[in-house]
């Protein structure tokens, strides 16, 4: 009887086991903080000269700090901590957020306002995927993001994808001092009007049958002498 009892219990613990869920990263709080920043265009070195270094001096003096790890990559840097167990996060996040603050002054223009989060397990990445081919940087970025990108987000459990690396494509503004002097113009006056002009607006939506279009203008190539009519007439 005994025995049969036993062979029963076996059986429904193999049933039971087979849909037991298992999870590479169970829910548990780690007691880390990430400060980031991004910095377009600069170099690894200037990031840790002009934004990580200053950050550290002013972070590393924190209650309750048992390491600080600091990654400086091109147009952006990283900073970890951890603390002890039993560390109040958000009162500690207050803390960070005061001591960021000090360091304002000390951080580049460019640069943008550094950001503090939580550590979170589930938002690593769970898949890298390369993508090689006779193709330019420029042509493989693109690939990237019109379709690799779209396609992987469209799948379910999918939150969230980025893309690094490659080259995005840029356009170059040639000037001649001689066209300048001839309309009058600067070099920040163009600056500025190429910024105003190339912009990307809404322009309302259009509504056909059960479907919503929304309409956005898109910035477009200024000519030399669009520019001079434009500051000519900002002038006036």
């Amino acid at each position: 009887m005994g025995i049969v009892i036993f062979g029963l219990i076996a059986v429904v613990g193999l049933y039971l086991v087979s849909d037991i869920a298992i999870d590479m990263f169970p829910d548990i709080d780690m007691p880390v903080l990430m400060v980031t920043t991004t910095y377009e265009g600069a170099s690894p070195e200037t990031v840790e000269k002009a934004v990580t270094r200053p950050l550290e001096s002013q972070l590393i003096n924190l209650s309750g700090l048992d390491s600080i790890t600091s990654t400086s990559s091109e147009g952006s840097s990283m900073i970890a901590m951890e603390f002890t167990y039993g560390t109040d996060l958000d009162a500690k996040t207050n803390d960070i957020r005061d001591k960021i603050d000090r360091a304002k002054r000390r951080l580049p223009d460019e640069a943008d306002a550094p950001s503090v989060v939580q550590f979170d397990p589930n938002s690593m990445p769970i898949l890298r995927i390369a993508v090689q081919g006779n193709r330019t940087q420029n042509e493989l970025r693109a690939i990237a993001v019109d379709t690799i990108q779209d396609r992987l987000e469209q799948i379910d459990g999918v939150a969230s994808t980025s893309v690094f690396g490659g080259r995005e494509q840029l356009v170059r503004v040639e000037l001649s001092q001689n066209r300048l002097e001839a309309y009058g113009l600067t070099i920040t006056g163009i600056a500025g009007t190429l910024a105003t002009q190339n912009l990307e607006l809404c322009a309302g939506s259009i509504e056909d049958g059960s479907k919503n279009y929304s309409i956005r203008t898109t910035g477009e190539y200024v000519s030399l002498q669009d520019i001079a009519e434009t500051v000519v007439a900002q002038r006036d």
